[in-house]
């Protein structure tokens, strides 16, 4: 049969019944509302892409096909939604217009509902073909009609065409709608940002997550685990979490929760950040100038805190908390001066953290180690191994044999 009749789009108030603005009001609370008394517009969702409009299979020709479907449509123009419904596929033939010799034409697929109760010549719902004029840069063409409609796809129909390939078909992608309290399929964070007026206790499933999320009255809330595959998708992705809200990070295999007392993210199994550094590379030490050591290879950084090639002096916390700090710095054969080491956070010195030691002598490489010391980081604060060295003139760490400077970082606790 193709387009149904919609509900209720008949009309009798001779009798005391209720009109058909009454009916549709009534109906209009089963959606998902969008306001006090409207609802969300949309496509009811079902197993492929319902209303999808595509080209003729295997040789394209001038028609096109619109899948079966359901949606539900707010009216513009008073008050309750019309149930739409096409139960079989429709052809429409695009080219009953030919296409023009010289320039394309945008056409539109349109889902329009009359409706006699606004003056409409009838109430019936039809899937239609609006054509558009050609030009070197072409528009959507005006529907005409009823305002109630939505457009589905815009088919760009090329200059001197004779046939309508996939490619001309541009699908619009609508919003999902199903029963007030069901679960509301939701693609991106910008669509669920975009819902009018969500109600306390709203059910939204993220496809593009795979997650939960319902409105508390204040904001989104990601219930269950939430999976996610880094720190930053973490951070960008649950935008309001609330204490106790759990996360798995697969790139670091950790499961962390939202202290709501602090406003931070703390890992709770899996594996705590911890990092081992080293030098392959020498670094020349300007004599009486301390310096950050650079650390080129990461034996272990389970938290993406430190970098090879950017900053690659730096720890960066990226859990609050307190870590502990140790290492050691490797400088070349230097008979002259002092060696000595010392901790930075933030690129000011630790207090208490230095140790000095003597040259080991002219043809030996002096081999110094850093304090063991604990130290309180906030999210992107950072520590470094600093070296110093007053032999007079330029000297390098030394790279060889096994020796080399070394750094390591381990969250020891909140």
């Amino acid at each position: 049969m193709g387009e149904r009749y919609s509900w209720a789009v008949g009309i009798d108030e001779t009798e005391g019944v209720i009109t058909v603005e009454d009916a549709r009001l009534a109906m209009s609370a089963f959606w998902t509302p969008a306001g006090q008394i409207v609802s969300r517009s949309g496509v009811v969702p079902a197993a492929s892409e319902p209303g999808r409009v595509t080209a003729t299979t295997p040789t394209p020709n001038g028609f096109v096909h619109i899948a079966p479907f359901r949606a539900v449509l707010q009216s513009v123009r008073g008050g309750g939604t019309y149930n739409v419904c096409l139960d079989s596929v429709k052809d429409i033939n695009i080219l009953s217009t030919p296409a023009d010799p010289s320039n394309p034409r945008i056409d539109l697929i349109v889902w329009q509902q009359s409706d006699t109760y606004f003056g409409d010549a009838n109430s019936n719902f039809t899937v239609r073909h609006v054509v558009g004029a050609a030009a070197p840069v072409p528009v959507d063409p005006a529907v005409s009609g009823s305002t109630d409609y939505i457009i589905r796809a815009r088919v760009t129909v090329p200059a001197g065409t004779t046939d309508i390939e996939q490619a001309d078909i541009a699908n619009v992608t609508l919003p999902w709608t199903v029963a007030t309290g069901g679960l509301l399929p939701i693609r991106t964070q910008a669509e669920r940002d975009a819902i009018l007026l969500p109600y306390e206790g709203m059910p939204i499933y993220r496809t593009d997550r795979d997650w939960v999320e319902i409105y508390d009255g204040g904001a989104w809330r990601v219930h269950g685990v939430a999976i996610c595959t880094s720190v930053a998708d973490r951070n960008a992705a649950i935008t309001h979490p609330r204490t106790g809200q759990l996360t798995m990070i697969t790139d670091i295999d950790c499961l962390w929760q939202y202290d709501g007392a602090t406003s931070a993210w703390v890992p709770i199994g899996g594996g705590v950040p911890q990092a081992q550094l080293r030098q392959t590379a020498t670094q020349t030490l300007t004599t009486g100038v301390g310096a950050p050591i650079n650390f080129q290879v990461e034996d272990r950084d389970n938290f993406a805190g430190h970098d090879n090639v950017t900053n690659n002096s730096r720890y960066t916390a990226q859990v609050p908390g307190w870590y502990e700090l140790n290492g050691g710095i490797a400088f070349a054969a230097s008979g002259v001066g002092a060696r000595v080491s010392q901790w930075n956070k933030n690129g000011a010195m630790i207090d208490g953290s230095d140790l000095a030691f003597p040259s080991a002598g002219a043809g030996l490489a002096t081999r110094i180690p850093a304090r063991t010391t604990q130290v309180q980081l906030a999210a992107g604060d950072y520590v470094q191994l600093v070296g110093f060295q007053d032999s007079g003139g330029p000297l390098d760490t030394f790279t060889g044999g096994g020796v080399r400077s070394s750094m390591s970082v381990k969250f020891v606790g909140t």
